[in-house]
């Protein structure tokens, strides 16, 4: 398991597919902040699936210590959690997003 989130090739690889799969075409970059958003991507892709808009799970501490010490920021500077949105703020982003596209 250690090894699905903390190698850099695999989180590379994982940001390589991703890219593929969502036909972005936005260049990959090799820095730790990268390969932390990645490395976090993963342990919730490998614990939780695919979780869908505004559905979070928190992330446990031996992973929150793990991952910014393999790829630790130059600053210090680290984001913390951040809960969902609530149920009616999604009902209204979704009901944007389709009035939106039906213009």
């Amino acid at each position: 398991m250690r090894l699905m989130i903390l190698d850099a090739g695999v989180l590379h690889t994982q940001m390589l597919y991703r890219n593929y799969v969502f036909v972005r075409h936005a260049a990959i970059e090799k820095d730790n902040k990268s390969f932390r958003h990645a490395g976090y991507r993963q342990y919730i892709l490998i614990h939780h699936g695919r979780l869908g808009l505004g559905v979070r799970r928190p992330v446990p501490s031996c992973c929150t210590l793990a991952i910014p010490n393999t790829f630790p920021d130059p600053d210090g500077f680290y984001v913390s959690y951040e809960p969902s949105w609530s149920k009616t703020s999604i009902y209204l982003f979704r009901l944007c997003i389709i009035n939106t596209l039906s213009i």
